[in-house]
């Protein structure tokens, strides 16, 4: 069965992309325009891993993650930005990898892999 991920950006020429990189790597992608949707299909879906953009409408990234965190366990996240100053206290609150932007298809795959990894490694109580 393949992982569960969401991604959360208000571009959507981002969202598209990194859907298809992975939709390449088989895994299953799901995708939300802002942080307010994220949250919904975050606590709908549960996946294996979000990937969300730091500045957006509605909702931040962080916030959206942090809010995910009072009515759910801990999910693997990490934070895709050109710029996330003001956000960085929030990010490090998250436990959050960061991926800058522009990015690069292995470095966006490996830093997927290496969280889905460390996630499978974690043990459950």
């Amino acid at each position: 069965m393949s992982k569960t991920i969401l991604v959360v950006d208000d571009e959507k020429l981002v969202r598209d992309l990194v859907s298809r990189i992975l939709k390449m790597d088989n895994y299953a992608v799901y995708t939300a325009a802002d942080g307010a949707e994220g949250l919904r299909m975050a606590l709908e879906l549960e996946p294996s891993l979000i990937i969300s953009d730091v500045m957006m409408p509605n909702l931040s990234g962080p916030n959206m993650y942090l809010q995910l965190l009072e009515v759910r366990k801990q999910y693997p996240i990490l934070f895709m930005s050109g710029n996330y100053n003001g956000y960085e206290d929030r990010i490090k609150r998250c436990g959050a990898e960061v991926l800058g932007k522009p990015f690069r298809l292995e470095e966006l795959l490996s830093k997927v892999k290496h969280l889905l990894d460390k996630q499978n490694d974690t043990p459950s109580y």
